[in-house]
């Protein structure tokens, strides 16, 4: 049986999705640089979106190698914010 033969020469262009999430936590152990004693909690912030991307490109085979070029981008909208109810700088 004779082997199958491939080509991975051409265009391409693939769409991608997902979710990604981050949670971070503060905790104030200076106010105006004099240490605050004990540390105070300042929150947390929790922040949850989805991301969606893209690629597109070329590949061309010489023989056994395959070459190409690719361009590829995504995008998230992962943001958050915390009031500090202390000052940080005096």
């Amino acid at each position: 049986m004779p082997a199958a033969v491939y080509d991975w020469s051409g265009f391409f262009v693939g769409l991608n999705a997902g979710g990604g999430s981050g949670r971070k936590c503060w905790t104030n152990s200076f106010a105006g640089g004099v240490p605050t004693i004990p540390s105070v909690s300042e929150g947390c912030n929790d922040a949850v979106d989805v991301l969606v991307g893209g690629q597109v490109g070329y590949r061309w085979q010489s023989v056994n190698r395959v070459f190409g070029v690719e361009a590829q981008g995504d995008w998230a909208n992962l943001s958050g914010s915390n009031a500090s109810f202390f000052l940080t700088a005096p």
